[in-house]
């Protein structure tokens, strides 16, 4: 077998294109003489056995506490998200608002200069009342929906 056939798939190599791994977490000072396989005569010794159990031990808990922080991730994640939606169609709501109430003073404004002009100054005036109103009704639905 190859080095590269004993790989997992999911396994992060430092020549792995595009990832860093990341450093090894600093391991215990019982583990730093243990730099090679144990042989099947060091594994039978009692000492071996309790720090590879205390060991299995660390990791669960590890594992646990780590479980609850991505189970907390994940629900601030989604609330992020759904934050993020509300403001942007509160945004959104606001940019018409103004936009509705600026359009609308303005053709209320054009009216009085083209009152006189057939019924230009008329539909001027009617179209800015109604932008007007519309951008109030916004205003005023955003208001009593919260």
């Amino acid at each position: 077998m190859s080095n590269t056939d004993s790989e997992q798939l999911d396994e992060v190599t430092p020549n792995t294109p595009g990832v860093t791994p990341e450093p090894p977490a600093p391991k215990s000072r019982a583990y730093e003489t243990l730099k090679r396989p144990l042989s099947e005569k060091e594994l039978l010794n009692i000492g071996s056995v309790n720090l590879m159990i205390d060991d299995i031990h660390r990791m669960e808990n590890e594992i646990s506490s780590l479980k609850s922080f991505q189970d907390k991730f994940h629900e601030k994640d989604k609330s992020e998200a759904i934050l993020k939606e509300k403001l942007t169609a509160y945004k959104l709501s606001e940019i018409a608002y103004n936009v509705s109430i600026s359009m609308g003073a303005l053709f209320i404004g054009i009216a009085i200069k083209l009152w006189d002009i057939e019924i230009y100054g008329k539909l001027s005036l009617g179209a800015g009342i109604i932008l007007w109103l519309s951008g109030s009704a916004m205003k005023l639905g955003r208001m009593i929906a919260k």
